[in-house]
């Protein structure tokens, strides 16, 4: 088993070299729900009309200490099998009708 790289690229914007030195990845190397995701998000607009800055205000909340995304991270960090390694984990935040198990 291959250990891609978490940075993916399409398959029409990646070099040889890209995949060769494993930089990058391709989605068809992704697990079958991973490339199903992928497909459902890739190229989505975050800041459209309705919340221009929406992509910026993730970023900030999860940079900045005392803000819920950070705070979040942190707590995942804790109990993650990585030893507390905020760089390990990751949040998963679901818009729209399905958001049952989207906070964590």
């Amino acid at each position: 088993m291959l250990d891609h790289s978490p940075f993916i690229k399409p398959s029409t914007q990646i070099s040889l070299l890209e995949l060769e030195s494993g930089a990058y990845t391709v989605p068809a190397n992704l697990p079958v729900a991973c490339q199903q995701l992928y497909d459902n998000i890739y190229g989505v607009e975050l800041d459209d009309g309705s919340f221009k800055d929406f992509a910026t205000a993730i970023n900030w909340s999860c940079k900045d200490e005392g803000y819920w995304a950070n705070k979040k991270l942190k707590e995942k960090a804790e109990k993650g099998v990585l030893g507390n390694n905020i760089k390990g984990t990751y949040l998963r935040i679901t818009m729209g009708w399905n958001l049952v198990s989207s906070m964590g």
